[in-house]
């Protein structure tokens, strides 16, 4: 059977058409406008914007040494997308730690509550990114990051996350688009072996 094909800049009338369109754009206002429905971001997706990366400057340590790892933030769009240049543990940066028995990686010290001013954030262009080197293991001295106490293989996944209200984000991003999160790195696998 011969399908036709109808442009979609025919000014016929299509009563098919049009009735699908409505429920399409009715579905589309209560997804985003409806409380009860997931929330609405044009930016829901943000692998459609955003590309984050984790990645370990070694990936064997020693125990008790410091662990470092490289995050990257990656604009994959074509347009400007509005982000945290900070990149900062715990509130704009999770780990997710399972050492080799399976528990989670507890986190040492105090967690202080940091409020960003508007110089934390940046646009970045299309094909921009930000990076920034963190010790996320315990420093005995400022008592911050997470507890390797297990030698052996530790699994780990980080993901970038916006902590702030999405709609004072927008209102601060401009034109920009806003990527709240989380956006997941690539899982990663971290080995703490003894000491010689």
């Amino acid at each position: 059977m011969k399908k036709s094909r109808v442009s979609e800049f025919s000014s016929t009338p299509l009563p098919r058409v049009s009735s699908w369109f409505l429920t399409a754009l009715t579905c589309v206002f209560f997804s985003c406008f409806v409380p009860a429905h997931a929330p609405c971001q044009a930016e829901a997706d943000g692998n459609d914007y955003l590309r984050f990366e984790a990645q370990p400057l070694k990936s064997a340590t020693k125990q008790g040494e410091p662990i470092y790892l490289r995050f990257r933030l990656t604009n994959v769009s074509n347009t400007q997308v509005f982000v945290n240049r900070h990149l900062r543990l715990f509130d704009i940066i999770d780990l997710q730690i399972s050492g080799p028995s399976g528990q989670p990686a507890k986190w040492c010290g105090h967690i202080p509550e940091i409020i960003d001013t508007p110089g934390a954030f940046v646009t970045l262009a299309p094909g921009a990114r930000i990076e920034k080197v963190l010790m996320i293991s315990c420093d005995s001295k400022t008592r911050w990051g997470y507890e390797f106490a297990e030698l052996g293989d530790h699994e780990l996944t980080a993901s970038y996350n916006l902590p702030q209200p999405l709609a004072e984000l927008k209102k601060a991003a401009g034109s920009a688009v806003v990527v709240k999160g989380p956006i997941s790195a690539k899982p990663l696998r971290l080995t703490i072996v003894p000491k010689l």
